[in-house]
């Protein structure tokens, strides 16, 4: 998902020719794509800010079930300083989210 804080990863993915860059219209489409990927022996990764987050939780409880693998960068919200106050409650629960749904976070 676009991002600034993936800002330079995303342009090193779209310049790199040995990478397949998909623009998703949501974040849920990721973990669906990637478990499409990971089920066809591919990899990949999903980048999205912590606001995505909550946007995917169902899908998200399908990783455990369907026993695929799904590594996210997840750009962090809400942490001292943001000047957004709507980011707030998600960045809070952004890892207790996760967690909730069997993501093991770093």
């Amino acid at each position: 998902m676009p991002d600034a804080g993936h800002r330079i990863l995303i342009d090193r993915s779209l310049a790199d020719p040995e990478v397949n860059a998909v623009a998703l219209t949501t974040e849920e489409e990721g973990v669906a794509l990637l478990a499409g990927a990971d089920l066809g022996g591919a990899r990949g990764v999903l980048l999205l800010q912590c606001s995505g987050v909550g946007n995917c939780v169902n899908m998200l409880s399908l990783t455990r079930g369907g026993r695929f693998s799904l590594l996210a960068l997840v750009s962090m919200r809400g942490d001292f300083g943001e000047g957004n106050p709507w980011q707030y409650p998600m960045g809070r629960a952004t890892q207790p989210v996760l967690e909730a749904m069997g993501v093991i976070c770093l």
